[in-house]
């Protein structure tokens, strides 16, 4: 098993402009070449109302960095 590598900023402009291009996650999986379940796991954490929005994603993604730093010193 590979080491786990988290998804970048450039990657979730690309995951948001697929998916309102109406690309199934599977395909975003294969193009991102990473498991389909690592998508779908980043879109429902960091999907935003109706649909997922790269920068709010980011954002929601920092947030949650930042709160395990403060509880983990």
């Amino acid at each position: 098993m590979g080491k786990y590598k988290q998804i970048t900023d450039q990657e979730r402009d690309k995951i948001a402009v697929w998916l309102a291009s109406g690309e199934s996650i599977r395909q975003i999986g294969k193009k991102l070449e990473r498991s389909h379940s690592s998508v779908l796991r980043e879109i429902k954490r960091n999907g935003w109302q109706d649909g997922y929005v790269a920068i709010h994603a980011q954002s929601e993604a920092g947030k949650r960095a930042s709160e395990s730093r403060q509880r983990h010193p």
